[in-house]
């Protein structure tokens, strides 16, 4: 599972990318790659939250204990909070961060400047199960079959956002 989500008492949800690397913020002269997010309320939040549980609690789903086997100490805890402090530290001052900074990704955080719209959302996903099964044997666990009655039922507009 890659999907990320921020999700607020099935309320509100923003899902989306937050990648970084250079090319996520024009700053490779290579290429520029974009992440879009999405802020979702009401009944589509409640469907982020279905989703993100099914794949939660699905018995595919490892615990990160299964790779994780060091026990943890309180001298543990403290040596590595004082690294993370170091490394945000130094993340703050890099050539990086102060190029953020005063950038339009930056920008776009700023909630004056969002404009909103109101309209109905679903939310399709493939279920975790379609790693066991194929589309023959359980046909709910894929999104394809969703995603085509969508489109056939559409009769005037439809938008897509993939993420």
């Amino acid at each position: 599972m890659h999907n990320k989500a921020m999700i607020v008492d099935n309320s509100v949800a923003i899902v989306g990318g937050r990648n970084i690397a250079n090319s996520y913020f024009t700053v490779s002269g290579d290429y520029d790659l974009g992440d879009i997010d999405i802020l979702a309320a009401g009944p589509t939040a409640g469907q982020v939250s279905v989703a993100f549980d099914d794949f939660w609690n699905d018995g595919l789903a490892i615990p990160i204990e299964a790779f994780e086997s060091k026990e943890h100490t309180a001298a543990y805890a403290r040596v590595t909070r004082e690294n993370l402090n170091a490394f945000r530290a130094a993340a703050r001052s890099s050539p990086y961060a102060k190029y953020l900074r005063g950038s339009e990704p930056n920008k776009a955080f700023e909630f004056s400047h969002l404009r909103l719209v109101w309209a109905h959302g679903e939310v399709l996903y493939d279920r975790p199960r379609k790693v066991l099964t194929s589309i023959d044997e359980d046909p709910s666990a894929y999104m394809v079959l969703k995603l085509q009655a969508v489109l056939d039922a559409a009769t005037w507009e439809l938008l897509l956002i993939l993420l």
